[in-house]
């Protein structure tokens, strides 16, 4: 009885065996780049705050030199364009 796994259903059998385990190996594969994948976009939303955070800082500092600038003369006017502004 050996021999039974030689014959053509034992090579299909086989064959079938290898295929089911190349899926696995795909969809174990596929797991780990969506998780790859995951981690590289929460980094990226993360950098991406960081910058809107600064650019709000920038603004915010921008705004106030334009009104320390223009104390003396048009402060309400320069307040006012910058609340236009924003």
């Amino acid at each position: 009885m050996a021999g039974a796994n030689t014959g053509l259903f034992g090579q299909l059998q086989q064959s079938f065996g290898t295929v089911i385990e190349l899926l696995r190996l795909r969809l174990a594969l596929l797991g780990t780049e969506l998780g790859l994948e995951k981690q590289r976009l929460a980094i990226g939303l993360f950098w991406g705050a960081c910058a809107l955070l600064g650019l709000t800082v920038a603004a915010v500092l921008f705004c106030g030199f334009v009104i320390l600038l223009l104390w003396d003369g048009y402060r309400l006017a320069a307040v006012g364009v910058l609340a236009l502004l924003f």
